[in-house]
């Protein structure tokens, strides 16, 4: 981040009254949401908890963590969002001793091995990396500088660790930023894009802090064109495969209709095998023939374009010729399955208003009654016999139909059929589609698929699905055969393999549902396949289930296609070709690119393009949208609004769908399926809206209340669950018999749970959350000091500050203060003036002369730690204890590790430098502490400073080998129960070239702890060098006092009046309803159990870009740490997704403390199964540490 944007962001800070801090936390947040994580943001960091001057030398473990929680709901503007994040922050640093472990255990999150509780994005702020610089400077004869050293380990989702530059006077020099990420869910790519996105949306709340959240800028350059442009032409489609006979080029995209097509085919091959059903054939010449007599029926009725015949016919060679007479009369079908409902038959009857009905006198006797002409297909003779009976079509001409037969010429514009959908009124809606849909859709795929006279198709799905139109036009269009499948079969895997056997099959298109079934049956009685092509749709396809499939057959042999697509925009919409290592590969449910005539985006709730990996809702423009709903213009215009995006492709006037179905579009341009956006779902291929079964389900007379979602209690198996508030204890049984005379069999909840009342949200809505599983499942300007105090309060402004003088009027963040400052200057007064102060009270009141008036209530504060007698065990601290226990679960490791190097210049002396070593580790208790298990619990032991010998190893290495040395010495694995918790390994690249790479184990020392460890070590090093002892005063208090001090002061946490009790019950108030886990736009799904693999992203964030963070958070009485969350909050995304995020923040312990002016150092405190950012010293990149937020 550039000087000039780090002063913008300080000046921003400074007019809000805030910190640089608080305005990367308030960004951060504002960005994430803008992604798609939510309104509810909790971040992580880390306080330092040297709340005394006793501690503030030395080398340990002090630091705390926070969750920080923030609300970015209601599109605020950022200014508002800092005013939020100052309340909260406020508020956590006056609650910041509890330990994370004891935070964890009383809020009580859901537990999961693949992510941190409370929280997985951390934020650091370090302002302490110049401070150490300055140290390292001390050697003499040496210049230094810093390497990068990384582990490739990571404790969360995302780190996003600072390091603040300043210049010679003090000033905003800029930001620097690295990001620590999970490899298992990111890619290196997408986090620098979430840097850049962080930087970009920082520029512009500099620029204009009234901004909403909504109308900042996420996209990249050029973004906007990839997403909406690009990825809609993905490049050249694949070559078609060669025919197997010369065959003429598909018409023109909207210049045929389906009669046209399928009749040169009957005349091209009239006696090839056009339908096979039970062991009953028809060519193409008599499959025609029996259409047109049937079609001119019609048309002697009037029957044509604009007209609709309906269709109820079981599975046959019957249902084939109806189908195909009534698009030959230029009319539409409406299909009907005789295996629905009487009363969603009655329904489409009612709504469609059908010029006919074609149907069986076995199938006639089961419809509702109704109106509608009928036509019985095999009406038996008449009484008298003078004429013979069945077929009523047998009587007229068997050629095709001309354009002047029908009732006007027919037009690839005219409708070719109706089929109806679940609709979110509780009744299904008729979806009207023409015949130019139909024909692109096959002209639109040929490059892919290469369909031709040789295929072998299935009639698998009920015909009033509309996957079925693929089924069933895919053969009819391309001279192939089109096996109806009878209904009994289609419910029996093995049956329907040996369907497929018998028949050689060469095209299979299933709902995934029911592919698994025919898996199953396959692996239990292998079979030989003709299968060229399967092609997967109707519903999200779990690709890792494809794996034993792909055990057993070639990748090729058959090819699987995953295809999504909609009734709506005619029956697919996207293709994504699989193979096995594709397969293994992808995650979620992904369908691929657009075909090539129809236009896929991803948009947010305003219309425009989410960034990749972000969710979004699908829109579909271009060929293939349906004319809309039958009758209903209204919904109509509200599910096809016009597209906005339509002039980039030479377009005006045209109109988008809506799918209302959730998507991301992936770094390679591919898209992932994610779901519904509103309650509708897909259960084996159908598309259910539960308000369809929950109106049915609130008329029987016993329901008072009724609920129905589909869980996936078992992985890969959606079922609907009904859950029923009933007054007169109606049974499952009864409920479900009531259901069943309305609702097809797909529809029927698969359980029913009654309920005393239906649980709700705070908001008053269903928190399906709570439902239950079936059972089955400056200048000096201003007033001197007025008195002592006063005076003592300058002082000490002035001392933590480094300004020379002050008034009793000038505002500590005016005159450069922060939040980290602020936390020290508390420390100082209560130590000078025995009073406790919370930082709150300086936000709310940062001159001297407010802080003397609030101080005259406030309550004496307590005595600090102190050397004295110590018990024969000694007890570990807090934040000990917690990583003593992640030691024991998961064994020495590098995890814990804070790690940096060193690039030494100049005339080093290592025995010099070993003897420092040896001086620090004899200074430093911690250094020199082992910890084990007894009776009583953990407890650590310090080893008498005569028996420890430190080692320096030194190794040759070239300077091409030195990264991979680096970070294989990195991985070195302390076992705490016997090793000293620090090492160093010296590497020597020439003899004035050396690289120091030093690790201190997480469990005795922290960011802040590097500060006097490499000041105490360049002093040890100067006075060795010049063969003298180092002179120092020894320390007032050791690590040991401090942890058991910790223990004495905050007292037991089940005591409600205790400072833990007190300190835990506003936690427990803060935390509430906080989200198990935060979405973030990762490019992989979480992994069962996390590995804790991990990457990282640097990022300079320029002067002016950090100068303006400062000044915002100036200006909203904040911090710059404040003000970096923030920006990755926005509006809630399309699918809406909860409010308010929570970061983590490490914090401190008890607040005593009595800081030295100007010291500037890292904190940092890990958590259960948490990671941690890179310490700064003695290297910006250090593996583990993280920084306390200013």
């Amino acid at each position: 981040m550039p000087a000039g944007l780090h002063r913008s962001l300080a000046a921003l800070a400074a007019e809000t009254r805030t910190s640089v801090f608080m305005v990367l936390q308030a960004a951060l947040a504002g960005l994430l949401t803008r992604l798609g994580a939510g309104e509810d943001v909790p971040i992580g960091s880390t306080i330092a908890g040297r709340t005394d001057a006793a501690v503030e030398n030395l080398v340990g473990f002090f630091v705390n963590t926070l969750v920080l929680r923030t609300d970015t709901g209601g599109d605020p503007a950022f200014r508002e969002l800092l005013s939020r994040v100052r309340e909260r922050d406020l508020a956590a640093y006056a609650h910041q001793d509890v330990p994370f472990e004891r935070l964890v255990e009383a809020v009580n999150p859901d537990r999961a091995t693949s992510h941190h509780p409370l929280f997985q994005v951390m934020l650091t702020f370090d302002t302490t990396q110049q401070d150490a610089l300055g140290e390292l400077g001390r050697l003499p004869g040496i210049t230094t500088s810093l390497l990068p050293v990384h582990t490739g380990l990571s404790r969360f989702d995302l780190v996003f660790a600072f390091d603040e530059r300043r210049d010679a006077a003090g000033g905003q020099a800029g930001l620097d930023l690295a990001v620590e990420f999970s490899t298992e869910l990111f890619d290196a790519g997408t986090v620098r894009a979430l840097t850049e996105r962080l930087l970009l949306l920082l520029t512009q709340v500099a620029a204009d802090p009234g901004v909403r959240l909504g109308d900042l800028d996420v996209l990249l350059p050029g973004e906007h064109h990839d997403l909406l442009v690009a990825a809609n032409r993905p490049g050249t489609a694949p070559a078609s495969p060669e025919p197997a006979s010369p065959e003429p080029a598909s018409p023109a995209p909207g210049t045929a209709t389906l009669p046209e097509l399928f009749e040169r085919q009957a005349a091209r091959h009239p006696d090839r095998t056009a339908l096979t059903f039970e062991g009953t054939s028809l060519s193409y010449a008599e499959l025609n023939a029996r259409a047109n007599r049937l079609a001119r029926l019609l048309t002697t009725r009037g029957i044509g374009p604009d007209a609709l015949v309906a269709l109820a016919l079981p599975r046959s060679a019957e249902l084939v010729v109806a189908l195909l007479a009534v698009v030959k009369s230029g009319a539409a079908y409406v299909p009907l399955d005789p295996g629905y409902p009487a009363d969603r038959l009655a329904h489409a009857l009612s709504d469609s208003a059908p010029a006919a009905l074609l149907t069986d006198r076995a199938t006639a006797g089961r419809l509702p009654a109704h109106e509608v002409p009928r036509i019985v297909l095999d009406a038996p003779a008449p009484a008298d016999g003078g004429t013979t009976g069945g077929d009523p079509a047998d009587a007229h001409p068997a050629t095709d139909l001309a354009q002047g037969e029908r009732v006007r010429p027919l037009d690839p514009r005219d409708t070719a059929y109706v089929i109806y959908t679940s609709g979110s009124t509780g009744r299904p809606k008729g979806v009207a589609v023409p015949h130019g849909n139909v024909v692109r859709l096959f002209s639109a795929t040929a490059p892919w698929f290469g369909f031709d006279e040789h295929d072998v198709w299935t009639l698998f799905h009920s015909y009033a699905f509309d996957f079925s139109v693929w089924e069933l036009w895919g053969p009819l269009l391309h001279g192939g055969r089109l096996v109806v499948v009878p209904h009994d079969v289609t419910r029996d895997p093995a049956a329907f393999l040996a369907l497929l056997a018998r028949e050689r099959v060469t095209v299979l298109n299933q709902t995934p549902s029911a592919f698994h079934q025919l898996a199953a049956a396959d692996r239990e009685n292998p079979t030989e396949l003709a299968l060229r092509t399967v092609v997967f749709g109707g519903e999200a396809l779990d690709l890792s289930r494809l794996a034993d499939w792909y055990e057993r057959h070639a990748e090729d042999a058959p090819a699987l296609v995953n295809m999504y697509g909609i009734t709506e925009t005619t029956v697919h919409v996207s293709h994504f070709a699989l193979d096995r290592a594709t397969a293994a590969a992808s995650s979620a449910s992904t369908i691929g690119v657009n075909i090539p005539d129809l236009r896929v985006y991803v948009l947010d709730d305003r219309l425009r393009p989410t960034a990749p990996g972000v969710t979004g809702e699908m829109y579909v423009a271009g060929a293939g949208l349906a004319r809309g709903y039958l009758g209903r213009p209204a919904l109509t215009a509200d599910r096809f609004p016009a597209d906005p995006y339509a002039a980039l492709f030479g377009e005006r006037g045209t109109r988008m769908y809506r799918t209302g179905d959730l998507a991301r579009r992936r770094t390679d341009g591919g898209l992932d399926y994610l779901g519904r956006a509103d309650q509708q779902v897909k259960i084996r291929g159908f598309r259910i809206e539960p308000g369809e079964i929950e109106a049915v389900l609130a008329a029987h007379p016993a329901v008072d209340d009724v609920a129905v979602v589909a869980r996936e209690d078992v992985q890969g198996d959606p079922r609907l669950v009904a859950y029923v508030v009933t007054g007169s204890g109606a049974t499952a049984r009864a409920l479900h018999d009531h259901a069943a005379g309305h609702l097809p069999d797909h529809m029927l909840p698969s359980a029913f749970v009654t309920l005393d009342v239906l649980p709700l949200t705070p908001n008053g809505k269903l928190d399906t959350k709570a439902l239950p599983a079936p059972a089955h499942a400056g200048q000096v300007t201003g007033r001197a000091p007025r008195g002592p105090r006063e005076e003592i309060l300058c002082a000490l402004f002035a001392e933590v500050l480094g300004v020379p003088r002050l008034t009793v009027d000038d505002s500590f963040f005016d005159l450069g203060g922060h939040s980290l400052l602020a936390t020290r200057l508390a420390g100082r007064i209560r130590g000078t003036l025995g009073v406790e102060l919370s930082v709150r009270r300086l936000f709310e009141t940062p001159t001297v002369a407010g802080l003397s008036a609030a101080l005259d209530g406030a309550e004496r504060s307590g005595t600090g730690p102190t050397a004295g007698e110590r018990p024969e065990r000694l007890p570990l601290s807090y934040a000990q204890q917690r990583l003593w226990f992640l030691h024991q679960l998961e064994g020495p490791s590098p995890t814990y590790n804070i790690t940096g190097a060193l690039r030494l210049t100049g005339d080093l002396d290592p025995g010099a430098l070993r003897a420092a070593f040896q001086d620090v580790v004899t200074r430093h208790e911690s250094l020199r502490t082992v910890f084990s298990e007894d009776g009583h619990g953990a407890r650590q032991t310090v080893l008498d400073a005569a028996g420890v010998h430190f080692e320096l190893p030194v190794a040759d290495v070239s300077e091409d080998r030195l990264d991979a040395r680096l970070e294989e010495a990195a991985r070195h694995c302390f076992d705490l129960t016997t090793d000293i918790p620090v090492r160093a390994e010296l590497f020597r690249l020439g003899a004035r070239e050396h690289v120091l790479l030093l690790m201190v184990h997480h469990i005795a020392g922290d960011g802040w702890s590097l500060g006097p460890l490499i000041r105490d070590l360049a002093a040890a090093y100067t006075a060795r060098a010049a063969r003298r002892a180092p002179d120092w005063a020894p320390l007032p208090v050791q690590y040991a006092d401090f942890a058991l001090w910790q223990r004495a002061a905050l007292g037991d946490a089940a005591d409600a009046t205790s400072p833990a009790g007190r300190q835990l019950a506003h936690w427990k108030e803060a935390l509430a309803g906080l989200p198990d886990r935060l979405e973030l736009p990762a490019d992989r799904p979480l992994p069962a159990v996390a590995s804790h693999r991990g990457g990282r992203v640097p990022l300079t964030v320029p002067a002016a870009l950090h100068s303006g963070v400062a000044e915002l958070a100036r200006e909203s009485r904040t911090s710059v740490f404040i003000g970096a969350p923030g920006g990755t909050g926005g509006p809630a995304d399309p699918d809406g997704r909860g409010r308010g995020r929570t970061a983590r923040h490490p914090g401190g312990g008890p607040r005593r403390r009595r800081r030295r002016p100007g010291r500037r150092l890292l904190r940092q405190h890990p958590g259960p199964a948490h990671r941690h950012r890179r310490q700064t010293p003695p290297s910006a990149h250090s593996s583990t540490g993280s920084a306390t937020p200013t």
